[in-house]
């Protein structure tokens, strides 16, 4: 939990540097993107993890919600 929380903030500041460093706009843009493809990802694999944590008789329970 503490590495998938911790992955955001490192990028965001990660891509900050870089976009200061290259200095032009599209820098920026790309920056955003690669975090959110990250972000993204790990934020579905989480969603993945916690609904095989759910017993059988009640996924479709949760896909209906």
């Amino acid at each position: 939990v503490w590495a998938a929380i911790s992955i955001l903030p490192v990028l965001l500041l990660l891509t900050s540097v870089f976009a200061l460093v290259v200095g032009d706009r599209n820098a920026v843009y790309v920056s955003k993107f690669i975090t959110q493809v990250v972000f993204f990802t790990i934020e579905y694999v989480g969603l993945q993890m916690l609904f095989l944590s759910v017993t059988k008789k009640m996924r479709g329970q949760m896909n209906s919600a």
